[in-house]
């Protein structure tokens, strides 16, 4: 409880208050306050109209992938009538030609036949959508790792996406509409270069979006196989009427073929897929089907739900707040995006807010204690602000804890300089209060 004014003592009302140590405690719950601000849950009961529509993403065929356990995947889908889009490279480096490894192989050999004849087999039985991936899914350079294409010159990569959308098309005697950035990395000239070819569809990660305009369809890949049950459970409690997920699989997700890195048996995708066809709120679909039926998957909401995700390279929140609300394991609607975006910039404010109260209220409160410290705080603060300033933003980039200590360390500049400033008037006003009495 404040002190309250006594009107005896006209000093009394320009005395700090002896609750500014409650206040302090206080600022100081408010970082935890924002660490348990709850997000909108959306979870209201599920309408009965609700479809949730589910595709799988595999990456990859090529011609030095294991065919036997292809078919057996392919098999399993098909017998199962559940859709699926095969990503397949359409090329892969002649060994047999001297050259260095990177950033380019210099002669290139086309997809295998017998990877060819696997997939007519099942485009024939019309379940299996095929999506390009890339030209030859070769890392450029050590330096730039898990990138096929971003970086590389638009004519380059244009060049380099006709050439494997030819080859498939006539190959396989059908239509590539999707196609499949290597890594899930790719750049404007990406973009570009898919939309002149004609493809309609880009499925990728939710790392980054474009910086241009397309007319592209961006589905993106929102959970891996073994999250699926629960990106399911994600979909049904969102108010989404439609909500998408689409699941990526590789074939190093299996114990079967990687031991050390698998994360499933193909017996328990078996029994995944098993629970897909009991699930009646659900439709399984390929990417492209995906694409025809949706018509809000354009390039805004694509960035809303990039700007969603907590596996962004700039984190502004600590990893435990970033996810809260954000991993959703599922393509939301732009209005559901909208609103989780806005409920994270709130956690942010709040977040960051009760950070600079902090440092403006113990700075200012020690100054108080120790007054004769006001001109080196001033100086000390400021200058400290001005070299986390420039340290935080040495690489063009913020993250949380350079956010967190310019903030607090700004604060403190506040609190320093606005001591400096009120002090001297507050004691000549408190000094000509006690002459008036005096007299």
């Amino acid at each position: 409880m404040l002190t309250p004014i006594s009107r005896t003592d006209p000093a009394s009302a320009l005395r700090p208050p002896r609750g500014r140590a409650v206040l302090a405690v206080l600022a100081c719950a408010l970082v935890g306050v924002a660490a348990g601000w709850p997000v909108p849950a959306g979870a209201a009961p599920t309408e009965p109209e609700q479809r949730i529509t589910v595709a799988f993403r595999y990456e990859y065929v090529a011609s030095w992938t294991p065919e036997q356990f292809e078919r057996r995947l392919l098999s399993a889908f098909g017998e199962r009538g559940v859709p699926l889009t095969v990503c397949v490279v359409p090329y892969r480096r002649d060994e047999t030609h001297d050259g260095p490894y990177y950033p380019a192989p210099a002669a290139v050999l086309p997809l295998a036949q017998p990877k060819i004849e696997l997939l007519v087999e099942f485009l024939g039985k019309g379940l299996v959508e095929v999506a390009l991936l890339g030209y030859v899914h070769q890392e450029r350079a050590p330096s730039r790792p898990y990138t096929e294409l971003a970086g590389v010159p638009y004519s380059e990569q244009l060049a380099k996406i006709s050439a494997g959308k030819d080859l498939l098309e006539q190959r396989l005697e059908t239509e590539l509409i999707t196609f499949v950035p290597p890594f899930n990395t790719y750049d404007d000239n990406t973009v570009e270069a898919a939309e002149t070819l004609g493809f309609r569809v880009l499925s990728a990660g939710a790392l980054c979006a474009p910086r241009s305009t397309s007319a592209l369809k961006f589905v993106p890949a929102t959970c891996l196989v073994t999250d699926l049950r629960y990106a399911v459970e994600c979909a049904r409690e969102s108010q989404d009427p439609a909500p998408l997920v689409v699941v990526m699989l590789h074939p190093h997700d299996f114990v079967d073929l990687d031991p050390a890195a698998g994360r499933l048996a193909f017996g328990e995708l078996l029994e995944l897929l098993d629970w897909l066809g009991e699930q009646e709120d659900l439709q399984l679909r390929t990417i492209a089907e995906v694409a025809e039926q949706e018509r809000d998957l354009g390039l805004a909401r694509y960035r809303e739900y990039c700007n969603l995700r907590p596996d962004l390279p700039s984190r502004l929140l600590p990893s435990a707040l970033e996810g809260l609300g954000s991993d959703v394991h599922y393509y939301p609607a732009r209005e559901t995006l909208a609103n989780l975006n806005l409920w994270r910039l709130l956690r942010i404010g709040v977040f960051y807010g009760g950070i600079g109260l902090n440092g403006f209220l113990l700075t200012y409160l020690f100054l108080h204690r120790f007054a004769w410290l006001a001109g080196a705080a001033v100086i000390g603060t400021t200058l400290l602000a001005v070299g986390l300033g420039v340290y935080a933003l040495r690489d063009a980039g913020i993250y949380c804890l350079g956010a967190s200590a310019l903030t607090f360390s700004g604060s403190a500049a506040l609190a320093a300089w606005v001591f400096a400033l009120v002090r001297p008037r507050y004691r000549a006003k408190r000094g000509n209060l006690s002459q008036c009495e005096s007299s």
